[in-house]
């Protein structure tokens, strides 16, 4: 997936992951380690980090004490990337959509 011209901020991101995936902002930011919890974690980053956010901004933002989590969800991601895993490549575009607005109909 490229670099997108069209700043999308840790916020957008984070509503339009939480709405793709069902999930609460406070699940997303949580410690729980559930699979479906930590695939949405794992593709916010990946477009947080494709935004050009730092790792130790995500780790802020996500409110990790350290990057190390961030490091190892950019390196999971990239290898589905590089694999290019259907659903993870679906999920980035949904995701990437909805925090455009692509995604949600018109009022």
């Amino acid at each position: 997936m490229e670099r997108s011209l069209t700043p999308t901020t840790m916020a957008d991101l984070m509503a339009a992951a939480c709405e793709h995936f069902a999930l609460a902002e406070e699940d997303l930011r949580g410690p729980c380690r559930r699979a479906d919890l930590v695939r949405a974690r794992w593709v916010f980053v990946w477009l947080a980090h494709l935004e050009g956010f730092s790792g130790g901004q995500l780790a802020a933002y996500l409110g990790k004490a350290d990057h190390t989590a961030i490091v190892w969800a950019r390196r999971r991601m990239r290898a589905r990337v590089r694999a290019r895993d259907g659903q993870t490549l679906a999920d980035l575009a949904a995701v990437r959509g909805i925090a455009r607005g692509v995604g949600r109909l018109a009022a």
